[in-house]
């Protein structure tokens, strides 16, 4: 690709990123300005610098670059042992996600991810919605485990998320936590305040409403099982509100619960406004030394498996 010499005097970000979108290839000046910081993007075979100014003519390399816009997330279908299927409708897929999995990728190079199991699965998942993301409704942490939901089309994928923007789908998790000095009160309601890498509980600029119901379901020496119930999706929702009432979730060093192999919250049910529902086998290692019993009264029957072995009835 040359740069028009119409574009003499411009920024190089700037004049390749108009060149690209001209071509119709979808990208930002931000991602054009990394290639060329990171040499994806070259002039004449040579680095140059963002800022710098175009003379027109210029030969540009593109080879090493792949916009976020162009990219297409790939089935890896080595991932899918390890992330059930937990509802396969015509319309809905849901996986099961390991711990220490991201749901989708953040760069077009990025693997193992549950986008890619999930197009494993279903192929046209990877085209129900944006590049990167494709059909999927909602995101998990990458330390929680738990039921993941995937559009099987555009449609579908839309309507979740309108659910989940109305507040109409019922999660519910379940979470190992520091016993508190005081016993947990029937819920929260103290709204979410964004952070770049925690967020925090009280009102204040950008807060957002927000509500975690609470039911203890079992206890040990040193630690609680605790059920989370919420149709609010805020981002670290649950490990704010526990962590705040003195709660922390062991494995959450991040807001202040003991250091351990993981995250111990798992999104253990999803419950959808048209009433169906879907629910992740509790990981063995909540349940080790329980009566599933506990569980069964907190509305949550799918107790048995283990980490990444699917449920069958």
């Amino acid at each position: 690709m040359k740069l028009p010499h119409r574009a003499r005097g411009e920024r190089f970000d700037r004049a390749i990123c108009q060149a690209l979108t001209h071509n119709g290839v979808s990208c930002s000046i931000r991602e054009v300005r990394k290639a060329l910081r990171e040499g994806a993007i070259r002039v004449n075979q040579q680095r140059v610098a963002a800022g710098c100014r175009v003379v027109g003519g210029e030969e540009i390399y593109l080879a090493q670059f792949q916009p976020r816009g162009a990219a297409q997330v790939k089935g890896e279908a080595d991932l899918c042992p390890n992330a059930p299927v937990l509802a396969d409708w015509l319309d809905i897929l849901a996986l099961g996600k390991p711990a220490g999995w991201a749901c989708a990728p953040l760069r077009p190079d990025e693997t193992g991810t549950l986008l890619g199991a999930a197009v494993a699965y279903d192929s046209a998942v990877a085209d129900a919605g944006p590049s990167l993301e494709g059909g999927l409704a909602h995101r998990l942490d990458i330390g929680t485990s738990g039921v993941v939901l995937f559009g099987r089309n555009t449609r579908a994928r839309e309507q979740l998320r309108r659910w989940f923007s109305e507040h109409t789908i019922s999660k519910t998790y379940i979470a190992v936590v520091e016993i508190p000095a005081s016993p947990l009160p029937a819920f929260s309601d103290k709204a979410i305040r964004p952070g770049t890498r925690r967020v925090r509980v009280g009102d204040g600029p950008g807060a957002l409403k927000a509500r975690s119901d609470f039911e203890l379901v079992a206890q040990s020496a040193d630690a609680w099982v605790v059920c989370i119930r919420t149709f609010y999706g805020r981002r670290h929702q649950v490990r704010a509100h526990l962590a705040e009432l003195g709660a922390a979730i062991h494995g959450d060093i991040q807001y202040g619960g003991r250091d351990g192999s993981r995250l111990m919250l798992h999104a253990a049910r999803i419950d959808l406004p048209d009433g169906r529902s879907v629910e992740a086998p509790i990981p063995t290692s909540f349940t080790a030394g329980m009566d599933s019993s506990c569980f069964r009264r907190a509305g949550l029957e799918r107790v048995r498996g283990g980490d990444t072995k699917p449920w069958t009835p």
